[in-house]
């Protein structure tokens, strides 16, 4: 309930033992952009985003075509409990594994045949990834909540 995940299953960093010590990457299937060319994704952990992050990818080069990270992320060493209490810690904006909803422009590859990419370089200081819940069509713009942060490409 901490991590802001949609439905009961997503994908954690924290998996078995010296978790953060261990890199990786995993793929999507592939997929045409289309409609207005937005996808929408959560995203966690990843404090290093040089390190941890996704990218899309064109599916018929293996070029990069855009990058993102978790830009949210802080640590200021709050618990998750106070006086008791679970916190929600990103009204203080300070996320770790909790996921941001972020939203990404992709409309300049409409028509691309994509993947996405979740790529986890780092081996310490919060490097791992979670994430959650990539919806890779919307018709308009207006269709995605207002909930979503803007996913600045970094790139």
């Amino acid at each position: 309930f901490l991590h802001n995940k949609s439905g009961s299953f997503f994908l954690s960093g924290w998996c078995g033992e010296n978790a953060e010590a261990k890199k990786g990457t995993l793929s999507s299937s592939e997929f045409e952009v289309g409609g207005c060319g937005y996808i929408t994704f959560k995203l966690g952990g990843g404090k290093d985003t040089s390190l941890c992050y996704i990218e899309i990818v064109d599916a018929d080069t293996d070029t990069v075509l855009a990058k993102y990270g978790n830009e949210k992320f802080h640590d200021f060493n709050k618990s998750y409990l106070m006086n008791g209490q679970i916190k929600d810690l990103s009204l203080d904006d300070t996320y770790l594994a909790n996921m941001v909803s972020y939203k990404a422009d992709l409309s300049e590859f409409i028509g691309k045949n994509v993947f996405i990419r979740i790529v986890d370089n780092a081996q310490s200081d919060w490097g791992l990834v979670f994430c959650d819940d990539f919806i890779t069509y919307y018709e308009s713009v207006e269709d995605i909540s207002s909930n979503y942060i803007e996913a600045l490409n970094l790139k």
